[in-house]
């Protein structure tokens, strides 16, 4: 892969890392409500995981383990890998990137596996 392709995946990731990151805190912090626009992200996020983790259990893919996580806790997971679950799930590529690092990281979370990502504190 050139060296442009690596750095594209690289900040790719890095985004979908931050608006995992940004979902997670707006659902902590979200009021629940009627017409809420941070509710109804919330519940099409959480439909979109759903899907999107019963079509990872049907192709038996760990995204805690390589290819999809680095050893130290990082995301690995490919435009390709993000397009294929995308086109699958019939969802947009963004919020699919966006539901498949919210679940690597609380896949690595809940086996007590080293992540940076969006709950890990980097101070």
């Amino acid at each position: 892969m050139p060296e442009s392709q690596k750095v594209g995946v690289v900040l790719e990731m890095t985004a979908a890392e931050t608006k995992a990151h940004q979902f997670e805190e707006g659902a902590t912090n979200a009021t629940a409500g009627a017409g809420n626009a941070d509710s109804s992200e919330s519940a099409n996020i959480t439909v979109l995981k759903r899907a999107v983790r019963k079509l990872l259990r049907a192709d038996g893919v760990r995204l805690w383990e390589p290819p999809y996580s680095r050893q130290d806790g990082s995301s690995s997971i490919t435009d390709e890998v993000v397009r294929t679950y995308a086109a699958k799930a019939e969802a947009d590529p963004d919020a699919v990137a966006t539901a498949l690092e919210i679940l690597r990281v609380s896949a690595r979370k809940k086996l007590t596996l080293p992540s940076d990502g969006p709950e890990s504190s980097n101070a």
